[in-house]
């Protein structure tokens, strides 16, 4: 498969839409736009655009399921909206293909690791650095639902269980994912789930409402069922009397515990994944397509510049797809951020540290 290495920088994040027509991507300071309606091989950029408002990188972008557009955030209190269809919620006038949001103009040091469309495209999903899990409401223009305090620590990745749910997953630095109903008043977790000994790079649902997948600075990838979830009263019992987390710095090339397969004694997982490497940035993870493969595999991105793809009936690594010479611009082995398996093809694509985006065939 083809390389695209026309970026000039960092390559974080890379998505196939859920139809399979497009394929968006961002490097730190720009996204890119691909029409691959006849094919990956055939895929062909048709339109770029120059982030606004970026503190270091693009943390996260999200294509809405009607394909009309596109979110990104950064570490600062603007999110981007970007206009690449018609214009249903009728934000945009004039030539404009971008609109700023403020999100915050109060808590110092806020900012955005994770951001999703709800289902309707009427609701953005967010997850944020001040600890908050936030609905942004583009009919009212408001936040129409604020978790405080919702985690210990930043709030690095969250999603919907699935399409039209009104329950939410958050993962954090606090080593926690958290489930959350909207429904429940006041606003506090349904549940936990507890296993990780490290900070959550990444949440993704099955879109089943009971089952998801996440990566931990731990080095691991869990497969989870919610309907083992702890109560919120004992997770706290738990993290009171057991002091199991080192606040280990992802920027290091080296996990001390690496070698260590004890379970906590509280860990409700179903299965464990382990093989490859959670550091120096958000390394993704997800289920494969359901129309190709049941969703039988998970994989994830890693650190060494791989992709790595476990099988959930055996718990075993079954493929590892990439080059081992890539390095980054600095001479080291160029990160693998994001993955995306292609929702009826077969092919993945992942992107990559040394500016550009590689394409497997799956």
């Amino acid at each position: 498969m083809h390389v695209d290495n026309e970026f000039n920088s960092r390559v974080y994040n890379g998505q196939f839409s859920d139809s399979g027509d497009f394929f968006y991507c961002s490097s730190q300071d720009e996204i890119k736009l691909y029409d691959c309606s006849g094919g990956v091989e055939d895929m062909n950029c048709i339109n770029v655009f120059n982030a606004r408002s970026i503190s270091w990188t693009i943390t996260d972008l999200d294509m809405s399921r009607d394909q009309n557009y596109i979110i990104y955030s950064s570490v600062c209190p603007l999110l981007n909206i970007i206009k690449v269809g018609k214009d249903p919620l009728q934000q945009f006038s004039g030539m404009n293909d971008q609109k700023t949001i403020l999100l915050n103009s109060n808590d110092d040091g806020y900012g955005v690791f994770s951001c999703q469309f709800s289902y309707d495209s009427s609701e953005l999903l967010l997850g944020t650095r001040i600890n908050t899990i936030e609905i942004f409401d583009f009919a009212s223009q408001k936040i129409s639902y604020r978790a405080e305090n919702a985690h210990n620590d930043d709030i690095n990745t969250i999603c919907y269980a699935s399409d039209g749910s009104p329950v939410i997953y958050s993962g954090s630095d606090d080593s926690s994912i958290k489930v959350w109903d909207k429904r429940i008043t006041p606003i506090k977790p349904a549940g936990v789930l507890v296993g990780h000994r490290e900070g959550i790079t990444c949440v993704t649902s099955k879109n089943d409402e009971i089952h998801l997948v996440s990566n931990g600075k731990d080095q691991v990838m869990k497969y989870w069922d919610i309907r083992k979830m702890s109560t919120l009263q004992r997770y706290v019992d738990f993290r009171e009397t057991h002091k199991y987390s080192m606040r280990f710095n992802y920027m290091s090339r080296h996990y001390p515990l690496s070698d260590y397969n004890k379970k906590l004694s509280e860990d409700c997982s179903v299965i464990t994944f382990k093989g490859h490497q959670v550091l120096t940035t958000l390394i993704r993870c997800y289920f494969s397509p359901l129309a190709s493969t049941g969703q039988r595999f998970v994989y994830t991105g890693s650190a060494d510049g791989m992709v790595y793809i476990y099988d959930t009936y055996t718990g075993k690594l079954v493929n590892i797809l990439g080059a081992e010479d890539s390095e980054d611009e600095d001479g080291t082995e160029a990160v693998c951020r994001d993955v995306s398996w292609h929702p009826y093809l077969p092919y993945l694509s992942a992107t990559s540290f040394d500016e550009k985006v590689n394409y497997y065939a799956a």
